[in-house]
């Protein structure tokens, strides 16, 4: 079976014994992803094949997006339909797809031995959009607990091989080809504000590998996301709009400020149900409901917004915002009726529309600022 650990050596299977073995072998049944969405942008990722034509990858390389083509490491590339996705697991961060024609390549196991701290890894992909590359390191830790980035928390394994954008989907990746996890996620200095290395994330080949079966014997089939009413947030007109400023050159930065002004300008006209919609459910449900949110804007009204900065990693950014509310003195922290807040919102690309996963002050709880609201 595709989820067990090889077998033992025989006259037709060696099991590698050095990194060069483990390339060679493993090298042409690592797959490119290039997928594109509704707004137009183009993402690479990467996966594996588990059969000729099941390939196993991360959950954010393929979701909410309208195309997926397939590229084998030889450069073959599949001219046909687009590929079908069998099963995503968001929380996971873990999808199945099918081919529409089958590959030749080399096909992967999942382990079923438990990672330890100390084993070497290497992991195997296309970083950056670039050729295949194999980058070796070792397993460093498991799970952040309590982190702001779901896919971190949720991911079991930490490794200082290096990865980059790209390497998403990708094995990781034993000396003897087993698959160790299934590459998520990296950390990056503009994303926590100071230099890191070493903090890669896979999923745990043995948590995976339950889901992946029940996936592989299903007939359902998720469909691609349809471009025909595009969900992306329109420019605003002088009709709509309000003061914002965009210190940030990142090339997501005036996308992400015109869904901040979206949000601002229904919590404005009171169309605080659609304010709401731009938070995730976990979010919804932690705030207490539409009700209790609701309540919590009574009569304020967004001033200005300064986008102040922007980065992140693949459908996860983190933005950092101040902005000035005016309510009722009844509404307002310690009864101001002028309010300067400064707030980090994580938001996350699903369901063809950026949606706030959290917003927290930068030091964990900053009160608002008091400010003068003309008469």
């Amino acid at each position: 079976m595709v989820i067990s650990e090889p077998s033992p050596p025989t006259a037709t299977a060696t099991v590698p014994s050095t990194w060069e073995e483990t390339n060679a072998l493993a090298a042409n049944g690592v797959v490119k992803f290039e997928t594109a969405d509704c707004q137009g942008r183009s993402w690479i990722g990467s996966g594996f094949l588990i059969s000729p034509n099941l390939i196993v990858t991360a959950a954010h390389v393929v979701e909410d997006q309208s195309s997926i083509d397939l590229v084998l490491t030889d450069s073959t590339r599949l001219q046909s339909s687009p590929a079908e996705v069998l099963g995503i697991d968001s929380e996971l961060d873990l999808a199945l797809v099918r081919s529409s024609v089958p590959f030749s390549g080399h096909v992967f196991t999942l382990s079923q031995q438990a990672p330890k701290i100390g084993q070497e890894v290497a992991a195997l992909g296309f970083p950056l959009g670039y050729g295949y590359k194999m980058t070796r390191g070792g397993i460093t830790g498991f799970g952040e607990k309590g982190s702001s980035i779901a896919s971190l928390e949720k991911s079991k394994i930490q490794t200082d091989a290096s990865i980059n954008g790209g390497n998403s989907g990708g094995p990781l990746v034993y000396l003897d080809g087993v698959v160790a996890g299934i590459v998520v996620a990296t950390l990056s200095e503009e994303y926590v504000g100071h230099k890191v290395d070493g903090f890669g994330y896979a999923v745990d080949a043995t948590v995976a590998a339950p889901q992946v079966e029940v996936w592989r014997n299903s007939a359902t089939v998720i469909p691609l996301t349809s471009c025909a009413s595009p969900k992306s947030t329109p420019a605003p007109t002088s009709q709509t709009s309000l003061p914002i400023v965009v210190k940030t050159t990142s090339p997501s930065s005036q996308e992400i400020a015109n869904f901040l002004l979206w949000h601002a300008l229904s919590i404005n006209r009171q169309d605080y149900e659609a304010a709401f919609a731009d938070f995730t459910t976990q979010e919804q449900a932690q705030m207490g409901g539409l009700q209790v949110w609701r309540a919590g804007q009574q009569s304020s009204a967004w001033q200005s917004i300064t986008l102040e900065t922007l980065s992140g990693f693949d459908t996860t950014m983190l933005a950092g915002v101040s902005f000035r509310t005016y309510q009722d003195a009844a509404y307002g922290y310690s009864g101001q009726t002028c309010s300067d807040f400064s707030v980090n919102y994580t938001l996350v690309y699903s369901g063809g529309r950026w949606l706030i996963e959290s917003a927290k002050s930068p030091s964990g709880f900053e009160a608002p600022r008091a400010c003068v609201r003309p008469s």
